[in-house]
């Protein structure tokens, strides 16, 4: 399976810092998921930042690991079943 992540952000980020947001962020959803980024999964995480807001990128990359795990959880609560594939809201 394939997971996505887009972390998008009001702060100004050097390409550098948006690549370690990213990183950052890919722990979240490492502990999100098991098993996450095995070699077979495309599991990735996309960091969009409009660069309106002067803020440290290590303070982005916390909060963005937070959300990403949250954002994870709640998909996976609130998914639909689809076709005969089950979920969490079907098997409850």
């Amino acid at each position: 399976n394939t997971t996505i992540g887009v972390i998008v952000t009001n702060a100004k980020l050097h390409k550098q810092d948006a690549s370690t947001v990213a990183k950052m962020a890919s722990i979240g959803m490492a502990k999100a998921l098991s098993p996450g980024q095995t070699l077979y999964d495309g599991d990735i995480v996309f960091v969009l930042a409009s660069g309106e807001i002067d803020i440290d990128y290590h303070t982005v990359g916390l909060v963005a690991e937070e959300i990403l795990i949250r954002a994870i959880i709640r998909g996976v609560t609130k998914a639909k079943e689809v076709k005969g594939i089950p979920s969490v809201l079907s098997l409850s």
